[in-house]
C-alpha cells in the first residue's frame, strides 16, 4: 500500500483548516456516540468500523484519510485487544471503495462486515493456539510455542506502548 507514496504518511494539514479539523474530532468521536443511552456501535469492530468508514469518507486531511483510517482502525483494534489481521491488498481495495464518492455499493454495514471478518480477540487468538499446541504437543514439545503466544499476547501494550493512546481509543463496553 505504502509502496506508491514517497512518504509513509504525509505531513498532517486539515483540509480546509478548522473545517477538517472538525471532520476528524467528528470521526474520532463516532465510535462513542450513543441514542437513548446506549451505544450506536455495540462492539469493539463495529466501534473500529465507523472509526476507519468516517475517517476515509469524510475526508479530513489534504492526504493520507485513507492510511490515517487504517491506522486508527489497527490501534483501535488494539487498544481494545484485537488483531486486525486483512491483506494490505484487501485493505487498499476496501478504503479505496469506501473513498469513492460515487460508490453506493460499500455501505458503513459493509465495512462493519469486513472487520468483523478480518479481526480477532487476543483471548480468542490464545484460545485457538492453545487447541493448536495441544496438538503440537503431541507431534512433540511445543510448550515454547505457546508461551511466545501468550507472552506477546498479554504483553502486546509494552510492544504498542499503547498508554499513550488509552485516552483517545480506549472503550469501556
Amino acid at each position: 500500500m505504502y509502496a506508491d507514496y514517497p512518504d509513509p504518511m504525509p505531513q498532517f494539514r486539515y483540509l480546509g483548516g478548522d473545517e477538517g479539523k472538525g471532520m476528524l474530532e467528528s470521526a474520532l468521536a463516532n465510535p462513542t456516540h450513543t441514542h437513548n443511552g446506549r451505544y450506536l456501535y455495540r462492539t469493539i469492530q463495529d466501534k473500529a468500523a465507523i472509526l476507519l468508514y468516517s475517517i476515509v469518507k469524510d475526508h479530513p486531511f489534504d492526504d493520507g484519510n485513507k492510511r490515517m483510517g487504517l491506522a486508527a482502525l489497527n490501534v483501535f483494534l488494539l487498544i481494545n485487544r484485537y488483531l486486525f489481521y486483512a491483506s494490505t491488498d484487501d485493505a487498499v481495495q476496501m478504503c479505496v471503495a469506501i473513498a469513492d464518492a460515487g460508490n453506493q455499493d460499500v455501505t458503513l454495514s459493509d465495512v462493519k462486515k469486513w472487520v468483523r471478518a478480518h479481526s480477532i480477540n487476543f483471548d480468542r487468538i490464545k484460545e485457538k493456539t492453545g487447541q493448536s499446541t495441544k496438538w503440537l504437543s503431541s507431534q512433540g514439545n511445543a510448550n515454547f510455542v505457546m508461551e511466545s503466544i501468550e507472552t506477546t499476547v498479554d504483553e502486546f501494550e509494552v510492544l504498542l506502548d499503547a498508554n499513550q493512546y488509552e485516552n483517545l481509543f480506549t472503550v469501556y463496553p
